[in-house]
């Protein structure tokens, strides 16, 4: 069984209706206001502040669940018992997986953001030259739309369950019901972005749909959404920063990143290889 199988087998198990029913009102709720259009300022600040509400008590409503459902038993990124024990192991490991791997995860999608958007042209930014104090703080709570992610896969997954209760038992049929969550949550995603342009939304639903499916494999591959969660925190606060960073520190802090983007997985072939081995990451 892979985790392309694994995953929707036992996503809903564990979770009380009240509790679908949360999901399925944060997924869709969620969508809808961030593809809100209009004018009305009071509109617009209510589903922001329902928005922020339903994020933060995801927190305890429905993170438990996704951790347990999204964690993995063989954990690609656990300490095995070939590392040797002891405190400077003990620290090394921490470093590793809280600053080497995060580092990692952003250098990818910063390069990944990057290649795309040279490839389709797309040279805007959503976020403003001098970010303030606002700016940071929607970077801070972004880390939280990855509730809003596996909410939407959750809601989908349940949706095909009901419709196809008979057959899923069958590991094609959940793959091809996680394949169909997967790609519209991040096409979600990607649409809960576009308004923040004023004009070639189609190739930012491109951009932003391809770094919602990156995030998403991310959290797949470790099985670690708090780390996931963290990454995208941290991506958005660092992209935020330089926006407003001269050229000289934009470039240093650039090269920094792309410098853990090589190292990171130096290091994990030299210390940890069996990470990446292809059998321990899809199954």
């Amino acid at each position: 069984m892979t985790r392309w199988t694994e995953i929707p087998q036992k996503f809903g198990l564990g979770l009380r209706p009240w509790q679908i029913a949360y999901m399925v009102l944060f997924a869709v709720f969620g969508t809808l206001a961030n593809l809100y259009n209009g004018s009305d300022i009071a509109v617009l600040i209510t589903c922001s502040y329902v928005y922020i509400l339903l994020s933060i008590g995801s927190l305890v409503v429905l993170l438990p669940h996704f951790r347990r459902t999204l964690f993995r038993k063989s954990d690609p990124l656990r300490r095995y018992g070939r590392t040797r024990r002891g405190l400077v192991a003990g620290i090394g490991w921490r470093l590793y997986l809280y600053i080497l791997v995060p580092a990692f995860f952003i250098a990818a999608l910063e390069a990944f953001s990057a290649i795309i958007s040279v490839l389709i042209s797309f040279g805007q930014s959503n976020v403003p030259n001098h970010p303030g104090v606002l700016d940071y703080l929607t970077g801070v709570l972004a880390g939280t739309e990855e509730m809003w992610r596996w909410s939407m896969i959750g809601t989908v997954l349940v949706v095909l369950h009901m419709l196809s209760r008979h057959v899923w038992h069958r590991a094609s049929v959940r793959a091809v019901a996680f394949t169909i969550a997967f790609c519209l949550s991040s096409l979600s995603f990607g649409a809960g972005h576009i308004l923040e342009f004023e004009t070639h939304r189609l190739r930012a639903l491109f951009l932003f749909s391809g770094l919602g499916a990156l995030l998403a494999l991310m959290t797949i591959i470790t099985g670690r959404i708090i780390l996931v969660m963290f990454v995208h925190m941290l991506y958005d606060i660092w992209v935020t920063y330089l926006s407003g960073a001269d050229e000289r520190m934009g470039t240093v802090f650039g090269l920094m990143l792309y410098v853990a983007l090589l190292v990171a997985p130096l290091v994990t072939l030299l210390w940890r290889r069996h990470i990446f081995s292809r059998s321990n990451i899809w199954q």
